[in-house]
């Protein structure tokens, strides 16, 4: 199954810069497996300069190698295949969903269905902040600013309150604990998959304390 975690995002320009920051992409993925230069050139079948010139941004991997990279990415992270992700995340109870770098939905789980009140043919497509409002925005936001769709970020956590852009009647603002991973795809794009778990107003606050803040980003070595 795939290790599932979330969040929600915001509307972004399409004009958004994503391009891919191959030296933290690389270098992230040595050094998860543990591996010195020489140890990953000779699993890529390239040379230890190679990638050290890829490391210092003075040249960028092949297409052949880019798209071995994501597929490393993919077989260390996930346990099903890209052809049927989808049908798995879609049967999740929990509340998960992945976007594109412009805040889009391009998968829900049943959780995340429950959660909105819609179903997934109504949210994909449909922008983040269409859907929910209040503090998951400067989420997004923040993630972007990191760079998360170009590489640069493994993971982050928040502590934010989740509201219904349209609440139905009596519906009030959660307090949640989101978790966020990218997704590499096998046409070198990077998603965002978000779980969240609905928390209490205390262990929100705790939790922001733990965070030093609303979002706490790691990013790639």
């Amino acid at each position: 199954m795939l290790q599932y975690c979330e969040v929600m995002s915001t509307d972004v320009q399409s004009t958004r810069d994503t391009r891919i920051h191959w030296p933290s992409l690389v270098r992230h993925y040595r050094v998860s497996k543990g591996f010195k230069q020489a140890a990953l050139a000779d699993e890529l079948g390239v040379t230890q300069t190679m990638v050290s010139r890829w490391e210092a941004g003075l040249a960028d991997p092949s297409a052949r190698i880019q798209a071995k990279l994501f597929d490393r990415f993919w077989e260390t992270n996930y346990a099903v295949s890209r052809d049927t992700w989808r049908i798995q995340l879609r049967r999740h109870p929990a509340v998960v969903a992945v976007f594109d770098p412009e805040g889009r939905f391009l998968a829900v789980s049943r959780g995340t269905e429950r959660l909105i009140g819609r179903p997934e043919s109504a949210l994909i497509g449909e922008s983040v902040m269409s859907v929910f409002s209040g503090d998951l925005a400067m989420v997004f936001e923040d993630l972007c600013r990191a760079g998360f769709f170009e590489g640069r970020v493994v993971f982050a956590e928040s502590a934010a309150q989740l509201q219904l852009a349209e609440p139905g009647e009596g519906a009030r603002p959660v307090h949640s604990h989101g978790l966020y991973r990218p997704v590499f795809m096998s046409e070198q794009d990077i998603y965002l998959l978000a779980s969240l778990a609905v928390i209490s107003r205390d262990a929100c606050t705790a939790l922001r304390a733990r965070l030093g803040g609303m979002t706490m980003i790691r990013k790639a070595l």
